[in-house]
């Protein structure tokens, strides 16, 4: 019986998809760990998850899956991209359904959709967490616009105390903030990811609120930049050198706040199989 696991990281929003469908994102060194088995029992929250699989790809025996995650649920951090994409590249590792990676990529947004946990299918993100980097796409044609290697800063991140699914913005009139987001696209495409997170993660913060103590808090560590990741609650900000961000981990710790300290990269998913004895 095969067994095949998946390395998959999570990311940050650099541009959200809501207002015209282009999208971009970017990989952080938070990793999720997907083993697969061809048969077995899973746990139940993998249920409906198995039964689609088994239904869209005619597999008759429902695959075993396991997952261990760094990644926060529920907060921006692209957690649900992760694992549907990382289950995708472990079922093709054992089943051979898809012609590329890319492929992948868009069928992680059907995926996503059937399951009701995003409500655009999220192809950037699906394609951050694959291929790693920088990742902006054409999310209405499911088309990889481009992928850019990054600077591996250091990043630290405050999860949030409550979790937000893109559903809960879904009714929101996108077409009043169209001007911002194409601001936000222009600086993409110049190469200015930094300055698009921010910006993206006001618009949000404006939509939704902000968290104005965690912000305010982590302001004071004097960060390169720092804001919300997309549509929140995950607040980030990026840092030149390790020491900054070990010194703004303390002073966030001694604030009753819980800050994460990762990186950006460009590490892309690795599948491979494993001999179990």
């Amino acid at each position: 019986m095969k067994t095949v696991v998946t390395i998959i990281n999570g990311g940050l929003s650099v541009l959200s998809a809501f207002a015209n469908g282009h999208g971009a994102s970017v990989a952080i060194d938070l990793p999720m760990k997907i083993t697969m088995r061809e048969s077995g029992e899973s746990n139940y929250r993998f249920k409906e998850l198995i039964s689609i699989i088994q239904e869209r790809y005619n597999i008759s025996t429902p695959p075993q899956i396991e997952i261990v995650s760094m990644i926060p649920q529920g907060m921006g951090l692209k957690s649900s991209s992760a694992m549907v994409s990382g289950v995708l590249l472990s079922l093709n590792k054992i089943f051979k359904i898809f012609q590329s990676e890319q492929q992948i990529a868009v069928e992680s947004s059907h995926i996503s959709k059937l399951l009701k946990i995003s409500f655009t299918g999220a192809f950037d993100d699906n394609c951050t967490c694959i291929f790693g980097g920088l990742c902006y796409t054409d999310n209405n044609e499911k088309i990889l616009l481009k992928r850019s290697l990054v600077e591996e800063k250091v990043v630290i991140i405050i999860p949030g105390n409550h979790e937000r699914s893109s559903f809960d913005i879904g009714k929101t009139d996108f077409s009043k903030y169209m001007v911002e987001f194409n601001d936000v696209e222009e600086m993409v495409v110049k190469g200015k990811f930094l300055e698009a997170m921010k910006a993206n993660g006001e618009i949000f913060m404006d939509i939704l609120g902000r968290d104005s103590y965690t912000m305010e808090s982590i302001e004071k560590t004097h960060p390169l930049i720092c804001g919300q990741s997309g549509k929140g609650p995950a607040i980030f900000a990026v840092f030149d050198n390790e020491d900054e961000a070990m010194r703004a981990c303390e002073n966030l710790k001694r604030l009753n706040l819980s800050p994460i300290k990762t990186h950006f990269t460009n590490k892309p998913a690795k599948t491979e199989e494993i001999y179990e004895g």
